[in-house]
Formats: C-alpha cells, structure tokens, sequence
C-alpha cells in the first residue's frame, strides 16, 4: 500500500517540476521576443477600455463623416476573459462541483448546477419527493394484479 501512494508522491512532484520547467522556458522565449507580463497585463487592460469609431456617409454633405466613440462590448469582454484566465479567477466547472450528502459522503451535480445553493437546494427537494413517495405508497393500497 505504501508503494502507491509514494509512487503516486513521485508521480506529484515530476508532474510539479515538469510544469514549472516548462513555465520557465516558456518565460525565456516570450522575454527573448519581448513579451512580459507587464506588457500583456497593459494590452488587456487597454482592452478593458476599448470604443471604436464608426463611419457614416452623410448623404446631405455628400461625404464620410466619423461618429463619436463608441464603447466596443465585443473587444471588452475578449479582454474580461482575458484578464479573468490570467488571474485565474475562473468559475469552478460544473463537474467539478461536490458536496456532502447526509451521510457526509461527496455528491456530485454533474452537468446540472455550478451554483452550490441551488445544487444543495435540489438534493433537498429531490430527497423531500423521495420520502412523500415512499410515505403514500405506504399508506395507499396497492392493486394486486390478476
């Protein structure tokens, strides 16, 4: 038994060394092009900030004119996520989602919920169904079949 797990605490710690060699390089080469954090944090906060113009032809003028600045929805919420993934301040996914049953054994909501008050409200409501369900088939008769 002892062999897995510290197989398994091997296993951990290349999988750790390996990732942080590979970030490692990775930094080398973005830095060797001039690419730092610094820098892509600046673009996606510019990005956070973006409005676009738009062009018109103005058919009383007989010419293009620029509108006002507007504000680009589309290129602020590229840079939200952007921004969300770098802090990693993602939403957990919906597999990921456990919690304790009445028994305190892990219960997962699958593709359902990534809301735990919702998930644990549903367990409570489908548990409360459960036991009116077997609560009438015990007090109402049951049809014998011929």
């Amino acid at each position: 038994m002892q062999n897995k797990s510290e197989d398994t605490k091997k296993r951990e710690t290349l999988g750790r060394e390996a990732g942080e060699i590979a970030r490692a390089d990775t930094l080398k080469h973005c830095k060797a092009i001039g690419l730092t954090p610094r820098k892509v944090l600046r673009r996606i906060k510019e990005g956070l900030d973006a409005k676009e113009n738009k062009i018109f032809y103005d058919k009383d003028r007989g010419r293009c004119v620029v509108g006002p600045d507007q504000i680009n929805h589309t290129a602020r919420a590229k840079a939200v996520d952007q921004a969300i993934s770098v802090f990693g301040i993602n939403a957990p996914e919906k597999s990921k989602i456990e919690f304790p049953d009445e028994n305190g054994k892990p219960q997962k909501i699958g593709g359902l919920f990534t809301d735990m008050e919702r998930a644990t409200r549903l367990v409570y409501l489908l548990t409360q169904a459960a036991k009116r369900k077997n609560a009438e088939c015990k007090t109402q008769p049951q049809k014998l079949k011929k």
